[in-house]
């Protein structure tokens, strides 16, 4: 399931310069998504894509609960109040 997630991400990404040049000034942090039992642990690569990070310590946490995907997706302003972050972000 990671892969695939991972290759859309960075597909989505590679067509976002700006977003892309913000992420790589994170590079080498690890990022876990924890959307209700889809638990995904991505590291920022230096060139602001998205590489594989399994074993890796979390710089931080983005948790969501997986009934408020469609939310979040249909209101991106509103994205942040479906969201709990911690840890660095």
């Amino acid at each position: 399931m990671e892969r695939p997630l991972r290759a859309v991400l960075n597909h989505l990404l590679s067509r976002q310069p700006v977003l892309r040049d913000r992420l790589a000034t994170h590079a080498g942090k690890v990022a876990r998504i924890d959307a209700g039992g889809l638990p995904l642990q991505l590291a920022i690569g230096a060139d602001g894509l998205l590489e594989t990070a399994a074993d890796a310590q979390a710089s931080v946490t983005i948790r969501v609960n997986a009934a408020d995907l469609p939310q979040l997706l249909a209101n991106r302003e509103r994205a942040f109040s479906y969201v709990h972050i911690s840890g660095d972000a």
